[in-house]
């Protein structure tokens, strides 16, 4: 059932989602929630890549990952849980927003669910500390500003504020488990992708004929989809084990959740391109949804960092040289 509703439109499977309990997944059960932690979370965000689920999971657990444990976002929670609630986060790199009193100015984005109800970001204070806020989606002086998009199921908005009431939540924010966290659903995402293409492929090429036999029964079709196996099965066991490490080994949690985004992605990458290829004339056409898996697997590739900005962190967390702290 839950496959069914991933793959409605976001407007018409949010509350059905919520009810399934997938929305609070990750919110305890005291706060209305499911009660379920990371590994919970990447099944569900690997049926939402197969399907191409438009609903806002990931932003969705951007936003909880944030919340959970702060003290003074409890009341959030429940509403979040039961869908009444639509947060979203306004992912830091690109966001430029101060604090004065309890008022914030700046830009903020890309934020991946431009009809959320709540946004979270990171503001400086004038003491130049990092301070996480919150505030209405639709408050005065926010300003939505439509990006240019690959993925048209998984739009993008850069914020303006001018003068907007803020809630504060937390001083001192530090987004980096919340973050983490975020990298292991989108891998999750497209280890559902790979999953899908290969699925699709092995169906199609052993049921299209050519020279009298399946093209599936080619020695070089047969390799291609025998190394995207590989590939699948190394990006799902890096999944499992960055989302066991976020609830057993929270301290190797940065650097396993970076290595299953970067093998996921790269997994995903080869999955979508074989999926068109291998599919011959049909596969590169409109009607054909292969271009539909490309087009989010393009889109995602660049969301929280490029493969190569990825190597980079993982070298710098491991110690490495060449990663970022060795970059001058």
């Amino acid at each position: 059932m839950a496959r069914d509703v991933l793959s409605g439109s976001a407007g018409q499977g949010w509350a059905e989602l919520a009810a399934l309990g997938l929305v609070g997944l990750l919110i305890p059960e005291e706060a209305g929630g499911s009660g379920g932690d990371a590994r919970d979370l990447a099944v569900v965000m690997e049926a939402a890549g197969a399907t191409l689920s438009d609903a806002p999971l990931l932003s969705g657990a951007f936003a909880v990952a944030v919340l959970a444990g702060l003290p003074d976002a409890a009341d959030l929670l429940p509403g979040i849980a039961d869908g009444s609630l639509r947060a979203t986060l306004a992912l830091p790199q690109h966001s430029s927003v101060t604090l004065e009193g309890d008022r914030v100015t700046g830009s903020a984005g890309p934020v991946l669910d431009p009809d959320a109800d709540l946004v979270l970001l990171v503001a400086t204070d004038t003491a130049g500390t990092p301070v996480l806020v919150c505030c209405a989606g639709d408050a005065d002086g926010i300003t939505r500003t439509g990006l240019t998009v690959l993925d048209p199921t998984r739009p993008l908005v850069r914020l303006d504020l001018t003068d907007v009431p803020a809630r504060i939540l937390a001083r001192e924010a530090d987004l980096d488990p919340a973050l983490a966290i975020g990298s292991i659903a989108l891998a999750a995402e497209s280890v559902g992708i790979t999953d899908h293409a290969l699925r699709e492929t092995v169906a199609y090429v052993t049921g299209r004929q050519q020279f009298g036999r399946p093209i599936g029964s080619f020695q070089a079709v047969k390799h291609r989809l025998a190394d995207l196996l590989v590939e699948l099965e190394a990006a799902r066991s890096a999944v499992a084990l960055a989302a066991a490490c976020a609830v057993g080994a929270p301290e190797l949690l940065p650097v396993t959740a970076a290595a299953a985004q970067l093998t996921a992605g790269n997994a995903a990458a080869l999955a979508v391109k074989e999926y068109v290829q291998l599919h011959g004339g049909i596969g590169f056409t409109w009607e054909h949804p292969a271009h539909r898996y490309v087009r989010r697997v393009r889109a995602s590739a660049g969301l929280f960092g490029s493969a190569h900005e990825i190597r980079l962190q993982i070298a710098d967390l491991l110690g490495l040289p060449g990663g970022n702290s060795h970059v001058r």
